[in-house]
């Protein structure tokens, strides 16, 4: 949602607490911000506190939920929120967007597959952006996932892109950037917020940017 305001002044907080008290405006807020540009560090950090603050009134987050939120701010805090961003980017370049909808919304008619001679068919079908979209937010629910499985996911994507000849070399570029972050993360940052927004009642879905 491009035409989302992010409120900074301080007069405006406590009405801005109040806003996002409703799920789907929370979204819309986290959705706005990752599709900041040049974010400043500790922007999504202060989003998903005030998220937090809004949702779960007088500290009312669980144990683990909040164990959770500790996590991934210390990870955010270290990496300045670049694996999240690079994986924004790199989606952008291939024609995908970012979206947060609430849980209730998800798509779950997606499955991986995970036998090599079914790769022929995967890479064909991944031409097709919906779905790309739906494999990359398939990859992102796994649960008890392998470091590997998210890199390996979008390596088929530009494989798809690049057989069609419709990889772009800002495409490339912002893999090859991404690739590079996940080698030494294993995609903890990304993972730990997907985890985190599904503890808000949330989402996060891969879908077809729309054409401009």
């Amino acid at each position: 949602m491009t035409d989302l305001k992010v409120p900074t002044s301080d007069r405006y907080r406590d009405f801005q607490i109040e806003c996002l008290k409703n799920p789907e405006h929370a979204a819309a807020y986290i959705e706005a911000i990752l599709e900041e540009e040049d974010p400043e560090p500790q922007l999504l950090r202060n989003a998903l506190r005030k998220v937090i603050e809004a949702r779960f009134p007088s500290k009312l987050l669980s144990g683990n939920d909040e164990l959770l939120h500790q996590r991934l701010d210390a990870m955010l805090t270290k990496s300045g929120c670049g694996e999240i961003y690079a994986l924004v980017e790199f989606l952008n370049a291939v024609d995908l967007k970012l979206t947060i909808p609430l849980k209730a919304n998800r798509m779950k008619n997606n499955r991986v597959p995970t036998s090599d001679r079914w790769q022929d068919a995967l890479i064909e079908s991944l031409k097709d952006p919906e779905h790309a979209a739906g494999f990359i937010e398939t990859i992102l629910e796994e649960k008890d996932l392998e470091p590997q499985l998210l890199s390996a996911a979008l390596k088929d994507v530009i494989d798809a892109r690049s057989a069609m000849q419709a990889l772009s070399e800002s495409a490339k570029e912002k893999y090859e950037q991404l690739e590079k972050i996940l080698s030494e993360s294993g995609g903890a940052e990304i993972y730990t917020f997907v985890e985190l927004l599904e503890a808000l009642g949330l989402n996060w879905r891969s879908s077809r940017e729309k054409d401009k």
